[in-house]
């Protein structure tokens, strides 16, 4: 009677492992805007698992500063995107839907993204003197208006 119970065991494990639900990576991400004149963008990673995705932004707003840019595609699978904002602070708050479509389900996951500007930056280190031309590591933490944090200040 163990062993049947073993062997059941075992391959309900082997089924959970193949049949992973899907899953994504952030369901809110907050990237800051860019101000007008500065050329770079802020980007994102976005990623998603257990299943095959094609990626699309919710809003058909096609003029909204928000890029989705895909990575390498394995028999028309996209498991992860950058997001790339390219949206100036004097447009405002925006929010935006992008959407992980799992081909086989048709399960829909869903990542709310907001830009905004930066309200507050608070600038950390580990070290309590800091030497001219000596190299630091600093944490840098950046805030809306109302208090959240935002998930990237890459570009």
């Amino acid at each position: 009677m163990c062993a049947v119970g073993v062997v059941v065991l075992g391959l309900f494990a082997s089924v959970l492992a193949q049949g992973q639900s899907p899953v994504i990576s952030e369901v809110s991400v907050l990237l800051p805007c860019r101000a007008h004149g500065e050329a770079a963008a802020v980007t994102f990673p976005l990623r998603a698992s257990g299943g095959c995705f094609s990626w699309e932004l919710a809003d058909d707003d096609l003029d909204n500063g928000l890029e989705l840019i895909r990575e390498r595609s394995v028999k028309g699978c996209v498991s992860s995107i950058v997001l790339v904002s390219q949206r100036l602070c004097s447009e405002g708050r925006h929010s935006f839907g992008v959407i992980a479509l799992e081909q086989r389900s048709g399960t829909e996951l869903l990542s709310d993204v907001v830009v905004d500007q930066i309200n507050a930056l608070e600038i950390d280190s580990r070290n309590r003197q800091l030497n001219v031309g000596s190299r630091q590591v600093l944490f840098v933490e950046a805030t809306d208006v109302y208090g959240n944090k935002f998930s990237s200040l890459t570009g």
